[in-house]
């Protein structure tokens, strides 16, 4: 597994000929010739129908979602902190350049919390508890950011501060949804009761910054994902 995303990583590398040798390695796999972009669009899905079920899949698909570097670490950045970071005005004279400016973290967010939906089965619950916990947070800072009015230079409009927008916006709506699944397959009222006590605290807070968002014009895109019925 940590080959497979070494090279999926390879395809949306910054270096054009690494995402060549990448493609050419991945269409290997796909069995057929296959472009960079397209590679690692059908690499990722063929990663998850092949290993979906496996626990090293599944924990490599939370971490994505939520930044941790795995398998090197567990440790989760709060989404606060993430965003804290994001929104800071870097004036210095020699800024460090980003570890990779080809790959696209919103649609990188978008693929992965798909197949968060798309994934049958339950989740290993540490992760799944972390990864409530951290969208939840996130839900409640952004509902507090959201206070200020946004617009189209708002601070909503920096490009790393979308994208963390869009993953924690995503990803509670995939959880959301998971759960959801999970109440329409138990049958006691116990497991019921339980999945509606998971589910319920996000469904609040994405209503809660949807109608603050609404009032104070939160960028389109990020009004237009809360309101969505599905992911």
């Amino acid at each position: 597994m940590p080959s497979l995303l070494a090279l999926y990583n390879a395809l949306n590398d910054d270096d054009d000929d690494i995402r060549k040798v990448g493609a050419d390695a991945a269409s290997q796999i796909l069995g057929s010739h296959q472009a960079p972009p397209a590679a690692s669009a059908k690499l990722l899905q063929w990663l998850h129908q092949k290993f979906s079920r496996t626990e090293a899949f599944r924990t490599a698909m939370m971490s994505r979602i939520v930044n941790i570097n795995w398998p090197t670490t567990d440790k989760l950045e709060p989404a606060e902190q993430q965003l804290a970071v994001a929104m800071l005005d870097d004036d210095s004279l020699f800024v460090e350049e980003e570890q990779n400016l080809y790959v696209d973290e919103v649609r990188e967010a978008i693929a992965w919390t798909s197949l968060l939906v798309a994934t049958e089965g339950s989740l290993p619950d540490e992760q799944e508890s972390k990864m409530s916990s951290w969208a939840l947070e996130g839900l409640y800072t952004l509902t507090r950011l959201a206070e200020t009015e946004d617009g189209p230079f708002g601070w909503s409009s920096k490009p790393k501060v979308f994208a963390i927008c869009i993953k924690i916006i995503r990803a509670a709506k995939a959880l959301i949804t998971r759960y959801d699944k999970d109440l329409k397959m138990e049958v006691t009222d116990d497991s019921v009761q339980d999945g509606g006590i998971k589910g319920k605290p996000l469904q609040d807070a994405v209503h809660c910054l949807l109608e603050v968002g609404r009032r104070n014009s939160l960028h389109p895109v990020l009004l237009n994902e809360l309101a969505k019925s599905d992911v």
